[in-house]
Formats: C-alpha cells, structure tokens, sequence
C-alpha cells in the first residue's frame, strides 16, 4: 500500500483553497494510483518528482506548502525503492520466459491445469513438417517465436496464436488460423517436448481438425493424479515424506543419468519425469513427486539391456552411485540417532534407564552394521579401474554386495519392527530397500 500522502485526495484536501497552479501533481498523483505495473509506477513517481520541485520553486516563500512538499518527496523515495525492487522482480521473470525449459518440464504442470479446467494461451510454431507449443496462463507475445524457432532449429517458423482448453476428454486447441493437419503434429510435437501421449483435437476457422486417435493414459498424469502405490512404506508426514523422496531420488538419479548419457530410450520424457518430480517436490507436493518417481523407475526398468552375448559393462555413474548409498546410510543413521534419544528421553526417569540406554545404544548401533562390508570402496574402485577387465571384476563385487545388502534389509525383522515403531517416524527398511533395489538394477 502506498503511503497517503502520494494520494491524489491527501493533496487536494492539502491545496484545497491555497490557489496553486498543481495541475499537472495532482494529475501525476492520480496517473500513480492508476499505475499497476512497476515501470508505470515508477514513470508517474518521476512526473511526481519533477512537479514538486516546479511547485516549489515557484513558490519559495510558502513554508506550509514546503513542508507538505517534504512529506511527499520522502513518501515518494521509500515508494520508488518499493517500486524499483518489484520492476526488477518482473524483468527476472520475464528473462525467465525465454527460458527453454518453458517448452519442456514447465509445460507439462501447465497442462495438468488445462485438464482440471483452466485455459491457457498458446502459442504454436510451425515449420511445415514439425510443430512446437508454448503454453501461458497470461497473453503470449508474438515475438516469443523466436524461443520456438530455437527449439525447432529452423530458420523461420508459421507462428499460430489461440487458446488451450480440456473437453470431450481431449486437449482442444482453438486457433486463429485453419487448423486442417495440425492435430497430429500437435499431438507429435507435445509428446517430444514432455513425454506425454495426449489426446489432440484443434478447431479453426476451417473446422476441427482430430488427431484419429482415443486419449490414452501418460506416465507423467498418472504420476500426477492417479492413487497407485508409491514403492515402500507410505510417509505419514510431510517429513517421512520428504525423507523418502530423497532417498528415492538420489537412488534414482544413477540410473537416469547413464540412461541419458546413453541416449537410449525416450531420453525427453525420462528428462521430463525427473525434473517434473523434482519440481513437485520444491514445492511440498510430495505425494505428486513419489508417484512421478513410480512412473520413472518404470520407465528406466523397460529401457533395453545389454545385447546377449555382450561383454561390454552398461554405462553406469559410479560416483552417483556411490553417493546415492551413503546419502541412504546417512538417513538411516539420522533416524536411528532420533529414535535413540526418543527412547532414552521416555525413559529417562526409570530405575534402569543406565542398563537400558547401554542396551538401546548397542542394539540401535548394530543396525548399520549388517551393511558394513565396504560397498563404497567397491564403487570407487569400479570408477577408477584403467582397464575394461579390472572395471568388470569390481562392477560384478559390486554387484553380489548389492544383492546380498538387498536381501538382508529385505528380510531383517529388526529393521521392520524399527519402522513400526512407536516413538517416531522412521523409514530405515523402506529406505535400505528402496536405495538397493535400485541400484540392484543399474549395477546387476
């Protein structure tokens, strides 16, 4: 809000009757209330500036009306610096705009609102045999064709203007321009740009134009608003949940790494998955994210393996790996040191509480060591091997210590009576499980 005295009837209830020649202030003062943007704001605090000092200059023997003036230069300087920080707030955002992640992973959130019932503006770029979409809640300026001719690599695109709204169970785009052709190649070009396989329909002014084909189910949507299972032990809280994202996440992102470097299998939609599950993430929807990671590591799990036969290693991140298993031992020690003082803190009263925590300590510390066999060295040595044979000695050591860690977490009775336990939240088993089936996969 801004302060009174940059209000056009703060002035006029001052000047009421004085005879001042404040035409042009009080119409400056009446341009900044109008303002909404901060560059218009700050236009008509340069015109309120430039009007007082007039004013004042013609006026100098008025020591009334210079007070009034003081009051209003301050008021003006604290809203110029309030106006200033918000026009820097949306040059960012619009730098932001031409961003090309605005044509991928930020495009796919945008159309889960359009399926619940918003509409969206787009615009299309199109070099004739390939289309590119870009999706706006606000009106799209035309000279963002420039960020669609990037992405399509050409040298000039047919840019097509018009809205995006859900109906009839399909994503219908209302364009400007005739529409005859366009459906497949929309249909073609959303799935590149996010992975999604998206019933298409486009209405112009030559008709509507349908891509022949019935909508089907996507990852990334299920991901987002189908109720399936997550892997391992449904978080209670937002923190359990948080918990088992990352852990979930830095098991995951070996394999999606070595997919991607790889260059096998739907490298944009694995991309797409990934950063759309780190996105809901940031922003607390963790239920969103886990089942996005559901989506990805079933995606991962249908990519080709080696060819029978092949002597050659799959591409695998070590170092990722190796950090995705101290980053699952780190949260298992985390937890385990929460729950050690949790039990200690119940019973810190009682007769044999020296006899318990000794027991507590010694029983809490023996977990991890069923996991002590040096896996991390393992991984290291596999990353620094010069030559293929030694790599393949320590990927298959790897390899067997992975499976055996896997079936000791899987069957341990302690660890399952650990994550039921009733003084808090922990996730040891469903953590150990979940980081080692993964890297189980990558590394096998």
């Amino acid at each position: 809000m801004m302060d009174k005295q940059l209000s056009e009837s703060d002035w006029k209830k001052f000047a009421k009757g004085r005879g001042l020649k404040d035409t042009a202030l009080v119409k400056a003062l009446a341009a900044l209330e109008q303002a909404k943007a901060p560059e218009q704001q700050l236009k008509a605090l340069d015109e309120i500036e430039q009007q007082s000092a007039a004013l004042r200059k013609s006026n100098k023997g008025d020591k009334e009306l210079a007070g009034q003036l003081d009051g209003l230069d301050k008021a003006l300087d604290k809203q110029r610096k309030v106006s200033e920080v918000e026009a820097r707030k949306a040059a960012a955002q619009d730098d932001g705009d031409d961003a090309p992640d605005l044509l991928t992973t930020k495009l796919i959130p945008l159309l889960q609102k359009v399926k619940k019932g918003e509409q969206m503006h787009v615009l299309l770029g199109s070099t004739g045999q390939e289309v590119a979409v870009l999706m706006s809640p606000k009106a799209i300026s035309k000279n963002k064709r420039q960020l669609l001719q990037d992405y399509l690599q050409a040298s000039s695109v047919k840019p097509f203007e018009g809205s995006c709204v859900f109906e009839d169970n399909a994503y219908t785009f209302a364009l400007q321009e005739p529409a005859a052709g366009l459906a497949k190649k929309l249909k073609a070009a959303l799935l590149k740009q996010t992975g999604l396989k998206l019933k298409v329909r486009v209405s112009g002014p030559d008709g509507v134009d349908d891509d022949g084909e019935p909508a089907e189910a996507t990852e990334a949507t299920e991901a987002q608003e189908a109720p399936g299972e997550a892997q391992g032990a449904q978080p209670k809280t937002p923190e359990d949940a948080k918990t088992q994202f990352d852990g979930r996440m830095a098991a995951l992102e070996p394999r999606v790494l070595a997919a991607l470097q790889a260059q096998v299998g739907p490298s944009s939609k694995i991309r797409a998955l990934a950063e759309f599950a780190r996105e809901k993430a940031q922003g607390g929807n963790f239920k969103a994210a886990l089942q996005a990671l559901d989506a990805l590591d079933t995606l991962l799990l249908a990519l080709p393996a080696a060819a029978p036969g092949s002597t050659d290693l799959p591409p695998v991140d070590y170092a990722k790996s190796r950090l995705a298993w101290d980053a699952a031992k780190k949260k298992v020690q985390t937890e385990l040191t929460t729950l050690e003082q949790a039990i200690l803190d119940q019973y810190r009263d009682s007769p044999v509480f020296e006899e318990l925590s000794v027991k507590v300590r010694e029983k809490l510390g023996g977990v991890l060591q069923s996991f002590a066999e040096d896996l991390s060295d393992t991984l290291d040595q596999a990353l620094n091997a010069a030559q293929a044979d030694e790599r393949r000695r320590h990927h298959q050591a790897a390899a067997a210590a992975i499976r055996t860690f896997l079936d000791r977490a899987a069957n341990d009775s302690f660890l399952a009576q650990l994550d039921a336990n009733p003084f808090v939240s922990v996730q040891a088993r469903a953590t150990l499980v979940g980081t080692l089936g993964t890297l189980s996969k990558l590394i096998a």
